[in-house]
């Protein structure tokens, strides 16, 4: 693979286990750890939610060998909140929402970066929104007596370094508690001008005179690749190459910003081999000219590590982003009314139409393989007059698709009616309604009642209701 590249503006995801055994084995030994040797390692992820940080993630979620503890997020390239939500969002979306995930800290005083707008919104391609996780406050005693009780933690930071601040403040002595800090940058003749390290120069200072072991991934050769070209060339159906493909394409012309960086670190956690380290240790000084240097000090507390194949890195991670997350399940936002009562409460009575409706959107949702809500369309060709425009409400409730978030659309057709519905996983399923259960929906009316009819509907085989043609793409 050939790869020319822009310079990356966004930082982000930690190497933190690489760098670990950098310091606990002797010097130049991690050269030789292929993938089988790692031993398992616990993580914390301190990430601002920028376009490369989630793809980032998406790469550590795919892999067994480490455990992530918790993720924690600082303002940075998304706004404090919103990252914290997007951030669930990919959790839950992706089949990890058990991982606690604590809201950390924004500088205060500091200019939001142009592109926030862009890392909020998730570059057009955002996740559902926080449906069963909640986060919790950043407790720096907490986060402390966690890490004392783990032991060798590695901390990777995908972001400004203002929890790490905030956490040697309000406990001292815990940056000593970490065993090693990952932190990618551009390194250049001994100078790092990074922007997650100047944003908030003053946490960076603290960090680097506090903490126990740092490693700095130099990722400068990213420059080279080019990202839109890379990302476009993934091939599978895994989530995470399907919301790239998504997120190019919500991107439109301002793909060509996309940047490759913070994945590279995430390729070098999961794989030491992939690294080769300087033999000296460094401290880190500040320099207004410059942003930070790195000083030769045999007593530093501070490792240079280089990717030492960028095209392999690249592979590692179509590996990675083709098998998706390793535990993905389903997290469907099922209500705990039941159906009776929740198609009353919403509709205002139970009726055949109404049930049909509903299960035309489940059926929909178990084709497509979709946790309904969000990720989905639905496009209802129907009646609209009563009593057969009631599928419509069923429809809504069944797939989740409403009109207030406008991923459902009405078109007027005779009876039977049919919908399209599709997924951003690329995939689309048309369902329509047999001709024949128009006329049963009338007799049974008229025999049992509207309410005995509607139930009667509820036991038929999906098959006696509905014909379906399925697409991918």
């Amino acid at each position: 693979m050939t790869c020319k590249r822009l310079p990356v503006i966004i930082p982000g995801i930690a190497l933190l286990g690489l760098i670990a055994l950098s310091f606990a084995l002797p010097f130049g030994a991690q050269a030789h750890l292929g993938h089988s040797d790692i031993p398992h390692r616990h993580i914390v992820v301190d990430t601002d939610m920028g376009l490369d940080d989630v793809r980032a993630i998406f790469a550590l979620l795919a892999d067994s060998t480490i455990s992530i503890d918790a993720f924690v997020t600082v303002g940075g390239s998304a706004a404090l909140g919103k990252g914290a939500d997007n951030l669930i969002g990919l959790l839950e979306a992706s089949g990890s929402g058990s991982i606690s995930v604590m809201k950390g800290n924004e500088k205060t005083g500091l200019e939001p970066p142009p592109w926030r707008q862009t890392a909020n919104g998730v570059g057009g391609a955002p996740f559902p929104p926080p449906r069963k996780t909640t986060v919790e406050p950043f407790a720096p005693e907490d986060l402390a007596n966690f890490m004392q009780q783990i032991g060798e933690i590695e901390y990777l930071a995908l972001g400004p370094l203002t929890n790490l601040e905030m956490l040697e403040t309000g406990s001292e002595g815990s940056l000593g508690l970490i065993h090693t800090i990952w932190i990618p940058a551009v390194v250049e003749d001994g100078h790092i001008s990074d922007w997650n390290l100047l944003y908030d120069a003053e946490a960076s200072q603290t960090v680097f005179a506090k903490a126990a072991g740092v490693v700095i991934l130099d990722i400068s050769g990213a420059r080279e690749i080019d990202g839109p070209a890379f990302l476009s060339s993934l091939d599978g159906k895994s989530y995470p190459v399907l919301w790239m493909a998504r997120l190019l394409g919500r991107l439109g012309d301002k793909s060509a910003h996309v940047m490759v960086y913070d994945e590279l670190a995430a390729a070098a956690i999961l794989r030491p081999d992939l690294l080769e380290f300087d033999d000296g240790l460094y401290t880190i000084e500040g320099s207004e000219a410059t942003g930070f240097n790195l000083v030769p000090n045999p007593d530093g507390n501070v490792r240079l590590a280089r990717l030492v194949d960028y095209e392999v890195t690249l592979a590692v991670l179509e590996d990675l982003w083709a098998r998706g997350p390793m535990d993905r399940h389903s997290h469907a936002h099922e209500s705990e009314i039941p159906v009776e009562d929740l198609l009353k409460a919403f509709h205002g009575h139970l009726g055949p139409y109404v049930v049909i409706g509903y299960r035309m959107g489940k059926l929909a949702l178990q084709e497509l393989q979709s946790e309904g809500h969000f990720g989905i369309t639905a496009e209802v060709h129907s009646p609209l007059k009563t009593p057969e425009s009631c599928l419509i409400d069923g429809v809504q409730l069944g797939s989740g698709c409403t009109l207030g978030k406008g991923n459902i659309k009405l078109k007027e057709a005779p009876e039977p009616a049919w919908a399209v519905f599709t997924s951003d996983e690329g995939g689309m399923v048309t369902i329509r309604l047999r001709p024949e259960v128009p006329p049963l929906v009338q007799d049974l009316v008229n025999r049992m009642g509207v309410e005995a009819a509607g139930r009667a509907f509820f036991e038929m085989p999906l098959d006696s209701l509905f014909a379906k043609e399925r697409k991918t793409w």
